[in-house]
């Protein structure tokens, strides 16, 4: 088989690559044939390892309207007998549309310690559970929500920042800010089971289905298997407007990831699919 260093069977002409596009649009795709002696005989259109479509007349068409957010990498093969040549091009996929601006309402407020740096909080059985940041200070902890009484609570080693907490099966686990471990405790003795190790920073941590999904404070989401926290999928977070970065306390309600902005008074709803912001809300507390 002829490598495609030989033999330039074709240049992409439209869409340029870098362009940037809405979900939902048809993107057409057209090539420019480079080669008389060697005519196209087939030609297709890839998102990662998945055929999009299908060229007709040198012509192709990209359905964006499941694709991830963020930079999409398509490729364009072609082939002419036994050569095989491809080309590359990289677009970038936004929401069409702003997200649906939320209301909201305070239904109730519970005492808590103001000296407890709350990184993450979840119900369980009727109380808190929490995960406290600091350094000297970080802590999992039992709450009672009507009294703000701290029922037990365990110390991670004071060179550690606390991060966010999740629940998956009889299984807490715990981030820490800047110093790449999770820890794993029993969930019903609070007893240390496991840490693990993990490449970037920690922030917020959740569950969909038996999967964990972590932030670091960019824009992107990690998927991670639970028995290695190690990384199976990512997606990356826009709304119309481009990135939504730090990305923080995350929470999996009715299909859909919620995040607050840190250091802003807005929560996003991410849909975990695509990463496209669907809806957001700005809690202004008086």
């Amino acid at each position: 088989m002829v490598t495609a260093s030989e033999v330039k069977l074709f240049t992409i002409s439209a869409p340029s690559s870098g362009n940037v596009v809405r979900a939902g649009e048809v993107v057409p795709f057209t090539i420019v044939s480079e080669s008389e002696t060697n005519p196209i005989d087939s030609a297709k259109l890839m998102e990662g390892s998945l055929v999009v479509g299908t060229f007709t007349k040198n012509q192709a068409k990209w359905n964006t309207q499941d694709s991830k957010m963020g930079i999409q990498q398509l490729r364009v093969v072609a082939y002419s007998g036994t050569i095989v040549y491809s080309q590359f091009a990289n677009l970038k996929v936004l929401p069409k549309d702003k997200p649906v601006r939320l209301n909201f309402r305070i239904k109730h407020t519970y005492p808590h310690d103001i000296g407890a740096y709350t990184q993450g909080l979840l119900v369980y059985k009727g109380d808190f559970l929490e995960g406290t940041g600091q350094l000297g200070e970080s802590n999992l902890r039992q709450v009672q929500i009507n009294t703000g009484k701290v029922l037990r609570q365990v110390a991670i080693p004071s060179e550690m920042f606390g991060e966010g907490i999740t629940i998956l099966g009889d299984k807490i686990y715990q981030l820490t800010w800047r110093s790449n471990v999770c820890f794993v405790y029993d969930l019903n003795s609070f007893r240390l089971i496991n840490r693990f190790n993990y490449p970037t920073e920690g922030w917020g941590i959740t569950t969909i289905g038996n999967q964990l999904v972590m932030s670091d404070g960019s824009n992107i989401l990690y998927f991670m298997d639970p028995e290695y926290f190690t990384e199976k999928s990512r997606i990356e977070v826009y709304d119309n407007e481009g990135p939504v970065h730090n990305l923080n306390e995350l929470e999996y309600i009715d299909g859909c990831i919620w995040a607050n902005d840190y250091m802003t008074n807005r929560v996003v709803k991410i849909d975990p699919k695509t990463g496209k912001v669907v809806a957001d809300v700005f809690l202004v507390i008086c």
